[in-house]
């Protein structure tokens, strides 16, 4: 063989690497980035929910007949459009007593309004708070190609403390948010533009960055180098979707809050290592609070420990918010 053929098949072989590389990167990108179909009801759990979650039924029938429950209730609908264009859709539900506080409740990641915030909601309309229920951009029934993963979601947060401000004037907002949710809420209370009607905010299970959460997943759950698959669909991200993965970091965002934090995590998370809620409270300068839920898995700590969970943060809530 001339040695022009080998070097054809070499430089065949380098270029066929590299388009399975930019494949892959877009097929991961894609996969995880963009929009996924709305269901109703949670799917069956597989091997994957087993092993994140630990009791994948539990959780799921837990979030069903909560958010059943709120979803039965009276509400207001609330839209909202965002800095670049796309109509974001709320619920308004006002407490049992008229009040002037309101919480402003933030899904987590492919999930809904009605969601894992639904059982907190329930008993903060019961003790003196409104709750806005908020459907994240890419989620349903809101607009939106592409999922923020709390960095577009931060700038959407100032939308609905407006909203809020326009249905309660002259009232005081708490930020509470679980999984994507709660990072949503630490990339917003280091915000220097921050209203001032926030007055505390609650993460649960909130990671540090996209980056560093997609690198642990990959490496933990799907025994993959994030080299060279990360970078490429972070290049596909910052092109189509508009934001890098490593663009905010809910620690540094966090470290920056001059508004209360309160920090919950089960500490058998296997999705959201809870060592990131823990680097975060270190972080956050602000008056803090941290609550570890013994043998809880991923965004399931109100439902291992649902009496202290509520009362822990309704607590909070009171402390700040009068």
């Amino acid at each position: 063989m001339q040695w022009w053929s080998i070097l054809l098949i070499v430089a065949l072989c380098l270029i066929g690497v590299a388009l399975a590389i930019v494949l892959g990167g877009y097929i991961l990108f894609d996969q995880v980035i963009r929009r996924k179909p709305f269901r109703e009801k949670p799917p069956k759990p597989g091997l994957f929910e087993n092993k994140l979650m630990g009791d994948p039924d539990r959780t799921f029938r837990f979030y069903a007949e909560n958010g059943a429950r709120l979803k039965a209730l009276p509400h207001r609908e609330v839209d909202v459009t965002t800095e670049d264009g796309l109509k974001l859709k709320g619920y308004f539900f006002a407490a049992e007593t008229p009040s002037a506080r309101t919480v402003i409740c933030n899904h987590g990641y492919t999930s809904q309004a009605f969601g894992e915030c639904a059982s907190l909601i329930l008993h903060l309309l019961k003790n003196g708070y409104n709750a806005l229920a908020v459907s994240h951009r890419a989620h349903h029934p809101s607009e939106g190609k592409y999922i923020g993963f709390g960095i577009l979601d931060s700038r959407d947060a100032l939308r609905w403390i407006e909203a809020v401000e326009g249905l309660v004037p002259g009232g005081t907002v708490a930020l509470y948010g679980v999984s994507m949710g709660a990072a949503t809420v630490m990339m917003t209370v280091g915000r220097k533009d921050l209203p001032a009607c926030v007055r505390c905010a609650v993460e649960d299970c909130g990671y540090s960055s996209p980056q560093e959460e997609f690198r642990y997943q990959m490496k933990h759950l799907f025994h993959l180098p994030h080299i060279p698959l990360l970078p490429v669909a972070n290049f596909f991200c910052r092109r189509l979707a508009g934001y890098r993965f490593d663009q905010l970091d809910s620690v540094a965002c966090v470290a920056e809050s001059e508004v209360p934090v309160m920090f919950i995590h089960g500490d058998a998370d296997a999705f959201v290592p809870h060592q990131m809620t823990l680097r975060a409270y270190e972080a956050c300068n602000a008056p803090k609070e941290l609550y570890l839920v013994k043998g809880a898995p991923h965004a399931a700590s109100c439902v291992w420990e649902p009496e202290t969970y509520v009362s822990r943060v309704t607590a909070f809530l009171d402390r700040y918010m009068g």
